[in-house]
């Protein structure tokens, strides 16, 4: 008896992880797991690298920053120089530092969504379902 087909073409960890499950966890479906596993870890870590840039509202200052939010580099434009005083310059850089590690923030929970199966959000809680629950969980500690 030869081992099992594992579904081909699992592209996240969510699903390697559900075809495992669906398979009893055999040792190709976990061999799928693990090598979706470590796919992700090498797109997150080639984002530690990569390199975001944005800038301030009045378009005078720009930053970059890597996928690991270290900050590489700002630019300070001669209008902003002439256009702004030293709070207004102070707060242009402080936008467009926050603006580059915003992308870098978007391209990062892209990646995860990505390798999540495309869902990174939590589905609609039931407010009324979930205060039952808790009401009886409440009752059950008393």
């Amino acid at each position: 008896m030869g081992e099992e087909v594992v579904s081909p073409g699992v592209d996240d960890v969510s699903g390697a992880a559900q075809d495992a499950q669906r398979h009893g966890y055999t040792p190709a479906s976990l061999r799928v797991l693990n090598e979706a596993v470590q796919e992700y870890r090498d797109r997150i870590a080639a984002l530690t690298v990569e390199r975001f840039e944005a800038t301030d509202e009045t378009g005078t200052v720009t930053a970059e920053v890597t996928g690991d939010a270290q900050l590489q580099s700002v630019y300070i434009s001669p209008h902003a120089v002439r256009g702004l005083d030293a709070a207004g310059l102070g707060e242009a850089c402080r936008q467009a530092i926050l603006a580059a590690r915003g992308r870098m923030t978007e391209r990062i929970q892209e990646e995860m969504a990505a390798s999540a199966g495309g869902e990174l959000t939590p589905p609609p809680i039931d407010v009324e379902t979930a205060a039952a629950r808790l009401r009886r969980a409440a009752e059950r500690l008393r």
